[in-house]
């Protein structure tokens, strides 16, 4: 992880143990419970917000194939890696996520905008990466074409060019994931838009 930051210009300044009550936790999500971490980088080539995010998601998709080979590949998740965004997720019931994530108690953290919402994947069995809500969107899901989606998806995976991606395309596909809920490809989709 800390070698593509580096390859792409970034430099990791740290890494934060999110501080959690696992006290608040049933025991099936206790017991799939992953190691939450918020790691922090320097970005000194960019200024601009919108490629700063750019930046980000690049490390990210490259992280995430390049870890793809290692045992541990499919346990890593990362629920927000933004210049703008923090997402606080989990295998939760809703009265207790304020209790959990101990930061939502903190009066320093301050937001103009928040999502809330509670649903877990009718598709899947499931998982922490799973729950509600996703990167970008809070989604009920209930998308019944997802396999059809994936493929309409990576069909038009060779045409997708932007000047934004500044022709690093190849280098973040595929955007779909067959192992992924419906909302999770919906907000892959939206990321790639956005």
């Amino acid at each position: 992880i800390v070698n593509i930051f580096k390859q792409e210009g970034l430099e990791v300044l740290g890494w934060r143990p999110v501080p959690v009550n696992t006290s608040v936790v049933g025991y099936y999500a206790k017991e799939a419970m992953p190691n939450i971490q918020q790691v922090f980088v320097k970005i000194a080539k960019e200024e601009n917000i919108e490629d700063i995010e750019r930046e980000l998601y690049i490390c990210r998709k490259l992280i995430e194939k390049e870890v793809s080979s290692e045992s541990w590949g499919n346990e890593l998740y990362f629920c927000s890696l933004s210049n703008r965004t923090i997402v606080y997720k989990g295998m939760l019931r809703s009265e207790v996520l304020g209790l959990f994530y101990s930061d939502l108690q903190n009066d320093l953290y301050k937001s103009s905008f928040a999502i809330y919402h509670r649903r877990y994947s009718t598709n899947t069995s499931p998982r922490w990466p799973l729950a509600q809500p996703m990167r970008l969107l809070g989604h009920n899901g209930e998308i019944n074409t997802i396999q059809g989606n994936l493929n309409w998806m990576q069909s038009r995976e060779p045409s997708l060019k932007s000047p934004v991606w500044r022709g690093r395309e190849n280098e973040i596909r595929p955007f779909g994931n067959p192992k992924a809920s419906d909302s999770a490809n919906l907000d892959s989709a939206a990321e790639v838009c956005q």
